[in-house]
C-alpha cells in the first residue's frame, strides 16, 4: 500500500505500528472484506464517510475502520480486524485513529452502533451503552441503523 502514514494513539496508549492509507467506499476488496464479515457494505460509497485501510509493518493487510460525520456527530462505522491479527491492539489502533479523525473533523462527541456481544470493546475505551430516548435523532437515523442493527444493537457514546 503506497502512500501509507504511520497512525499515532493518545498518549495514555502505546504508539501504534499501523500504517494508514485512505480507502474509497467503492473499493471492491473493502467491500468485499466488509461483507464476508457480515458488517454493512449498502452505504459505503454515499457522501460524508471516510474509510482507511492500515497495515502492519510485516505487510499484513485487510485491516479496515472508518467514520461518518452527521451534524455535527462522529460516527464509527465498522471496525474490521481479521481473526489472526486480533488480540494484538490492532483493534484499539485503529479506534484511536479514528476518534482522532473525527474530532479533527469538528465532532464533539462520537457514537457506534455494536452488537451486543461487541460492546465491551467501546465500553472498555471509554464508551458508554445509551438508551435509544438518549441518542441524538440524527444518529439514531443513520442510515447504517436501518441497514443492519436490530433493536439487540447496543448505541454507544463517548464525549471527545
Amino acid at each position: 500500500m503506497a502512500g501509507l502514514n504511520p497512525i499515532s494513539a493518545p498518549a495514555a496508549l502505546p504508539p501504534s505500528t499501523l500504517m494508514a492509507a485512505p480507502v474509497a467506499g467503492s473499493n471492491t476488496d473493502f467491500a468485499a472484506a466488509l461483507a464476508a464479515a457480515r458488517l454493512p457494505v449498502a452505504d459505503l460509497a454515499e457522501p460524508g464517510r471516510a474509510f482507511f485501510a492500515y497495515q502492519t509493518p510485516a505487510g499484513d493487510g485487510g485491516i479496515y475502520g472508518g467514520y461518518e460525520m452527521i451534524e455535527g456527530h462522529g460516527l464509527i462505522r465498522s471496525i474490521l480486524v481479521p481473526a489472526s491479527l486480533r488480540d494484538k491492539g490492532h483493534g484499539r489502533a485503529v479506534l484511536s485513529a479514528l476518534l482522532a479523525e473525527v474530532k479533527a473533523a469538528g465532532a464533539h462527541d462520537v457514537y457506534a452502533y455494536s452488537p451486543a456481544a461487541s460492546a465491551k470493546f467501546f465500553i472498555h475505551h471509554g464508551f458508554r451503552e445509551l438508551a435509544r430516548y438518549e441518542v441524538p435523532p440524527a444518529i439514531l437515523g443513520a442510515r447504517i441503523a436501518s441497514l443492519t442493527c436490530p433493536i439487540s444493537t447496543a448505541i454507544l457514546y463517548r464525549a471527545l
